[in-house]
């Protein structure tokens, strides 16, 4: 019983120098220190040695048993501290490599065409004048000569702030702003955002307007042309 103890041991210290992983242990523990293990055996087979002889094989087999699970322990500690090398190599910077180029987003298409509409323009001479979202009630209505009971006034149609402060509905008192405080010849768009207390499948509540000030027609037209391409026809129809 000695020597296949000792050949058990011998054996044990070759095997676990092949152990390279968790599952390769667990199989390693199962095969010398299992239920089924030769180790386990001779425990049970204890009881049929003469009584004078059970202590010192008791002995000698708990002590391959202690050492058996130290090589465990030993190899379990190696493979914990490669797994945790190989993680951190894993996760290492090069600080020598080059930067990554981060992607950019892309424009929204309302910016582009706005963008493209006023290159057109610009290039056709015309100035951009901008205005304030919010107006008061001349130059958003009265300037424009819309009378005092258009339905456009109401609160169904238009967001007030205050009694005569609004959300302009349109970019109309850009224009008017700007004819307040400059002479003739004026060549201006008027691009902007507007407000109209509307949402269903063909409105918003918020919307987008491009409005032009000089050579109503013939503008339009070489407008429609640059922007869709010199088939397009268009026609004039009053509103």
């Amino acid at each position: 019983m000695k020597t296949e103890l000792n050949r058990i041991w011998e054996s044990a210290k070759t095997e676990i120098k092949k152990v390279n992983s968790k599952q390769e242990l667990m199989q390693f523990k199962s095969r010398f220190l299992g239920k089924k293990s030769s180790v386990m055996g001779f425990l049970k087979r204890l009881g049929e040695l003469p009584r004078e002889e059970r202590p010192e094989f008791g002995k000698l087999i708990n002590t391959v048993k202690s050492e058996i699970t130290e090589l465990i322990s030993k190899k379990e500690q190696e493979i914990a501290e490669a797994e945790y090398k190989k993680a951190l190599f894993s996760e290492m910077i090069d600080i020598t490599m080059p930067g990554r180029k981060r992607e950019l987003g892309s424009l929204h298409p309302i910016t582009k065409a706005w963008r493209e509409i006023e290159d057109i323009f610009m290039a056709m001479g015309f100035e951009i004048a901008e205005g304030n979202d919010i107006e008061d009630e001349f130059h958003n209505f009265d300037a424009l000569n819309t009378p005092k009971d258009h339905p456009a006034r109401d609160l169904s149609d238009t967001f007030y702030i205050e009694n005569d402060v609004l959300l302009r509905t349109h970019t109309s008192p850009v224009q008017v702003r700007v004819m307040e405080n400059h002479k003739p010849p004026i060549k201006i768009i008027a691009p902007g955002r507007c407000y109209r207390n509307e949402n269903d499948a063909s409105h918003s509540p918020v919307f987008h307007q491009f409005e032009a000030f000089a050579d109503l027609k013939d503008i339009l037209n070489a407008f429609v042309k640059k922007m869709f391409g010199d088939k397009i026809r268009s026609r004039i129809r009053p509103h």
